[in-house]
Formats: C-alpha cells, structure tokens, sequence
C-alpha cells in the first residue's frame, strides 16, 4: 500500500510536467509572433519620430526686409534634414490672410530630402495690409511623418525715402551756374536698392541730370550735387527712384527757384586810384577790395576800350579774394582823345561762373564814373580844376598864403608849393624864439624911446 501511494503521484507529477511542457511548446510560437510585430511597430514608431524632428526650418530670408503695401517680395526658407534617413516632403505652402501666396503651384509637390542635405524653398508673397507686424505661416507636408508649421514676422512700412536741399542759395543767379547739393535719406528698417536722384525744371539747364547713389541701407543718408542755371524764376523737380524688394517706387520733390542777385556774392570794389600821364602814355594804380561774403576767385584787373593795353602791365592778375581782402594793382596803357576810360575788374565765383565789374576813371578831371571810391580818386589824380580855382589845392586864402599849383601839373603831393611852406615855417619858429628871449619886448621898448 505504501508503494501504490507513493506511484501515484509520481505517475500525477509526471503528466503535469508532459502537459506543461505541451502548453509551453504552444505557447511559444504565439510569444515569438507577437514579439516581432511590436518590433515591427516599434521600428516604424522610431522612424516616424525621426523624420519628424529631424527635419528642421535652419533659416529664413526676406527680399525685401520690409514691405511697402501693395508690395511683391520673397520669402526664402532652408529646410535641413539632420537625420540618417531620407524624408520625403509632399508639399510646401504659405497660408496668411494678410499676403497672398502668388507661386502656391510650384511646391505641390517636393521631393526627397536626403539625410545630410539642405534645400531652399522661395515661395512669392504680395503685401495687401496697411503698416504693422504679421506673421504668415510657412508649413511644410512629409506625409505620414507629419508636418512643420513656422510663423515668420514681416512687418509692413509705408514711409518713403525723403529727398531735401541742402547748401542751396536762397536766390539764383539768371543765367548764372548756380551748385545745389541734394541730401536722399531712407528712414526705413531695411535696405532699398538702384536708388536715382533726377533734377529737371522748365528753363532750367541742368548738368549731369542723374545722379545714381545705388544701396542705401537703413537710416542712411547719401549727398549728390547738381549745377543749375536758370533762364528765368522756375520751379525745380527732384525725382528720386529706387526699388523695394520686387517693386519700384519714387519720391518728388519740387523746389521754386526765385532768380537775383545773390546777397551774399563776391563784389569787387575799387578804390585809392591815381593815374599819371607820360606822353599819352599813362599808368593807373590802385586797390580792388571784395565787399562781398563769397569769395572772388581769379581776380584780374585791366583796361577796355577805348584805352588800349600797353606793357609792361597789359593786365594784372589778383588772385582770389575772400571777404573783406584787398590787393593793390597797376596797369600801363595808352588812350588819345578821350577823357575817361573804363576799368574792368573780372572775377568767378565758387561754381566757376565768369563776372565782370566796369569802373570808370577819370583822365582829365571829370568824375563820370559808377565807382565813388574810383571816380572821385580818378579825378583827383587826374588834377582837378584849374590852379586857383574853387576847390583847387592852391585855390582860397591858403592858396594866396602859401601859392598855388602850376599849371598842367597833376595833383597831389607834386603840387604842393614845399618852398612857401617852409618859409612860413621858419618865419614862425624864429618868431617864438624872439618871443621868448624878450627880443621882440625890447624893440618894442626902443621904440617908445624914440617916440
């Protein structure tokens, strides 16, 4: 009894272990099954999360960096693809209520990026908000690895490039060249490109009417100058032209121009002129001084007709002169039968205009002349009136003192009757002596003596 209760279960251990082992032979399979498929699912789950963050917007460029409205520009994006595996990219697209995607066609279909590699995408957008900061998304399909959605900020400025004058005269010179410096600043955030300064007005002659600056980055500032003569008052119209991005645009500007005499201008003055006469032969000196604030560049003096030229000094030639400056001049020249001849002072100014001052000096007396200085020194050189007459050196109670000028001789220093002078001198310088030694007090005592 003890045996058969101990074979039992021995015999019931043994058919739990076959079944056991029946039930694991089974399992087995199933187990091995189910492992691979979560594998499987794992490797594809593994594959999805890379390309996904992979796939990588590295940058962003706008053309131009700041719209105007109305305004088409690009936006390029860099796509990098930082994985192992190649993706592939179903479509690329910009989606705004603020832009309009003009080129939405050309990225419906992508392609393959491959691991390593990077590409550009250029989508065209047009502006149609007023001025602020909008952010259109740029989104990018890679299909069953799902998708990247990016905001760029564009922002949208309506101000324009802004044009002025600068060292520009207050008035004109008709006919004359006149130099105007014309100062283009661009107060945008982003660089403008081609930029143009035109000058134009109705008769109105202008040199080099273009200027080209070209770029002009943000608040910066660039100077052109122009030459303008005028035929008459006008106005004068400043055309600046650049493009912003894909567009171009312009900004006028119109200057009246008011024609005269320019109150600052260089004016030549003559003055302290004395002329002297040897056989026909004469010889003029004296100073020109500019009363102007611009300076006289150039500066010669000589003789016109009548008066001819003679050497050794046909001209003479200055120089410049700036305001308030003076020179002293000379010239020889010969003029018969005539009594006065004009004195011409030529000169240029700053913007290399020619100019001409006639002065007329007196050869016999007359002061017919549009210079006080110059006319009333002409005719003083020249002699003045008649000896003894009004007004004449030798003329009046000192003329009777001291005697007057010979006749024919010019006046001045050479007239001065020096011997007459210096007996009354002497006569004075003897009296006081007599005075003061009691001389003149004795003969006067002698005398009531005598009486």
């Amino acid at each position: 009894m003890p045996e058969k209760h101990q074979g039992l279960p021995g015999r019931f251990a043994m058919g739990v272990g076959v079944l056991c082992l029946l039930l694991l032979a089974l399992a087995v399979p199933g187990m091995a099954a189910e492992n691979t498929t979560a594998a499987t699912g794992n490797s594809a789950s593994e594959e999805t999360t890379s390309a996904g963050t992979q796939v990588a917007i590295e940058s962003t460029t706008l053309t131009p960096g700041t719209f105007f409205t109305g305004d088409t520009g690009t936006l390029s994006v860099k796509l990098t693809n930082r994985g192992t595996a190649t993706v592939r990219i179903s479509k690329a697209s910009v989606r705004s209520s603020d832009f309009d995607f003009l080129n939405e066609k050309t990225y419906t279909t992508v392609g393959s990026l491959e691991a390593g590699s990077s590409r550009e995408l250029t989508f065209t957008l047009r502006a149609r908000v007023g001025d602020g900061v909008y952010y259109p998304e740029v989104q990018i399909d890679m299909g069953d690895a799902g998708s990247i959605k990016y905001a760029v900020p564009i922002r949208v400025d309506n101000s324009p490039l802004q044009v002025s004058l600068v060292n520009a005269p207050s008035t004109y010179m008709l006919g004359q060249k006149n130099t105007i410096t014309v100062a283009v600043f661009n107060p945008r955030q982003s660089m403008v490109n081609g930029v143009v300064v035109r000058a134009a007005g109705e008769g109105l002659n202008v040199s080099d009417t273009a200027a080209f600056i070209g770029s002009l980055g943000p608040d910066q500032s660039r100077n052109v100058t122009f030459s303008v003569t005028p035929a008459g008052s006008t106005n004068l119209t400043l055309t600046v032209t650049y493009t912003n991005g894909l567009t171009d645009r312009s900004t006028v500007l119109t200057v009246p121009m008011t024609t005269g005499d320019r109150s600052t201008a260089a004016d030549p003055v003559v003055s302290d002129v004395e002329v002297t006469n040897a056989g026909g032969a004469y010889t003029v000196t004296g100073d020109v001084t500019n009363a102007g604030i611009d300076d006289a560049r150039v500066v010669v003096v000589t003789v016109g007709s009548p008066a001819q030229p003679t050497d050794p000094n046909r001209l003479y030639v200055v120089g410049s002169l700036e305001s308030d400056d003076f020179a002293s001049f000379e010239l020889t020249f010969r003029a018969a039968g005539v009594s006065t001849v004009p004195l011409l002072v030529q000169y240029k100014d700053e913007e290399g205009n020619s100019f001409e001052k006639s002065v007329e000096i007196s050869l016999s007396g007359g002061t017919p002349g549009n210079s006080s200085a110059g006319a009333n020194n002409g005719a003083q050189a020249a002699g003045g009136p008649p000896a003894g007459g009004p007004g004449a050196m030798g003329g009046g109670m000192m003329g009777g003192l001291l005697g007057g000028g010979r006749p024919g001789e010019s006046a001045g220093a050479s007239s001065i009757p020096v011997l007459p002078i210096a007996g009354v001198i002497v006569l004075v310088v003897v009296l006081g002596i007599a005075w003061k030694k009691g001389w003149i007090e004795r003969a006067r005592g002698r005398l009531r003596k005598k009486e």
